[in-house]
């Protein structure tokens, strides 16, 4: 298990530095994550210039800050692979892919308290293999999009297809998932994921 993890801060608009520092000890409900790979958001790109930023309250929703501190660290739609979990963890094992929205995620290990995660699901077996591409991105955005436009209705047989790469996904589960839990609608949702590169 990692003692400690490099870490991505940003420390003026603009540049970046790379730090090492030592990971908390893990706690009751927590898991230690280590990155793989983690999606740059566009609500992002006004912190990393140094305009603004976009923050994530502790109960999942967002502001704008027009007051910007640093060092900070960016970075909030990670996968990654779950090397060790406090003894009362159940639902994770070690060695299992797992995504959602982990605020401060431009590091290299994370430990997460699966309390206070709101979009987080295990990856299955299928999907991993693609893990570097930082799937919850574009994800993140089609749940986005159905969540703004606040849809209460989707017939199972209407399917979303997103670009995002070259390799085809078979996997009703995860992206359904996501986004019933990210739109907080009573529906299941089927989809075709296309990558193109």
């Amino acid at each position: 298990m990692a003692t400690k993890r490099r870490v991505a801060q940003l420390i003026a608009p603009k540049k970046f530095e790379i730090i090492e520092e030592n990971l908390k000890p893990l706690g009751r409900n927590e898991i230690l994550i280590r990155i793989v790979s983690c999606g740059l958001c566009h609500s992002e790109i006004p912190t990393y210039l140094g305009k603004s930023a976009i923050v994530m309250r502790d109960d999942g929703s967002f502001f704008k800050d027009n007051d910007i501190h640093y060092p900070r660290v960016i970075g909030h739609e990670p996968v990654g692979i779950i090397e060790d979990f406090w003894k009362d963890v159940k639902s994770y094992k070690i060695g299992d892919y797992v995504s959602g929205l982990i605020k401060s995620s431009f590091v290299s290990h994370i430990v997460v308290d699966l309390n206070k995660l709101f979009y987080f699901i295990k990856l299955p077996s299928d999907v991993t293999k693609n893990a570097k591409y930082c799937l919850i991105e574009p994800l993140t955005c089609i749940s986005n999009i159905i969540r703004t436009a606040k849809v209460l209705l989707f017939h199972s047989s209407h399917r979303i297809k997103m670009c995002v790469g070259r390799y085809n996904l078979k996997n009703d589960r995860v992206v359904g998932k996501i986004l019933l839990r990210n739109a907080k609608c009573p529906v299941i949702l089927h989809y075709k994921i296309t990558l193109l590169y």
